[in-house]
Parts: structure tokens; sequence; C-alpha cells
């Protein structure tokens, strides 16, 4: 009984998360370059589960000391596919890179990380 009752809470948990979400993808992460107050990281999409998302390639920005999203990001990028929930943040951003743990599209619009998880690990 206890195991259906976890594994169910676990299911509504990662429902809410998404429909908190504005823009839900599917992408690798890799580690790219640090800039001052963050480390880039480049997404490369690979499923847009909920939202419009026309760009292909994304460079993330994680706020120096944002430990979750980095210890996520950095867990063998080569493998693991990552599920990321992004809220807007703002649009007409002046800087490509946004002081934000996120991503600023090519419409100039940035999009804040509100949850991350490891997807599935490919064989």
């Amino acid at each position: 009984m206890f195991f259906f009752l976890f594994f169910g809470a676990i299911s509504l948990q990662a429902q809410s998360e998404r429909d908190s979400a504005d823009l839900v993808l599917e992408l690798k992460v890799l580690p790219n370059f640090p800039i001052g107050y963050a480390n880039c990281f480049q997404g490369v999409v690979s499923e847009v589960i909920k939202g419009k998302m026309p760009d292909e390639y994304l460079a993330i920005t994680v706020l120096a000391g944002d430990t979750t999203y980095e210890r996520i990001f950095n867990k063998d990028p080569e493998r693991n596919t990552i599920e990321i929930g992004f809220k807007k943040n703002k649009t007409g951003e002046q800087y490509s890179h946004a002081y934000i743990t996120g991503f600023v599209d090519k419409k100039r619009t940035s999009w804040k990380i509100i949850y991350a998880k490891i997807k599935k690990e490919e064989e």
C-alpha cells in the first residue's frame, strides 16, 4: 500500500511541476563556458513537451552558487537527457545571457528555470 501511495505522490508532483511551467523541454545539457556571474551550458533541444520553442540550441546560464542545477547538469552530461520546466521571465532582454538561472531565446525573451530532472539515462 505504501508503495502505491509513494509513487502516486511522485507522479502528482511531476505533473504539478509541468502544470506550473510555461515551457517544458527535454534536452541534453553540456558544459560550455563560465562568465563572470554564472556558468553557461549548451542545451540541445530534443523535444518540446509544453509550450513553443523554435530554438534548437540554448545558452543556459546557471548563476554562481546555484548548486542544485549545477549538480544536475554536470551529472554525466553526455548520457543524460534532462527535462526542464521554465517560467517566462521578461521580454525585451538587452543581453543574450540574462542575470537569472535560465536562458534568453532568439526573440530576447528570458525564461527562468523552475525545475529540472534527469529524464532518462540512455544506454
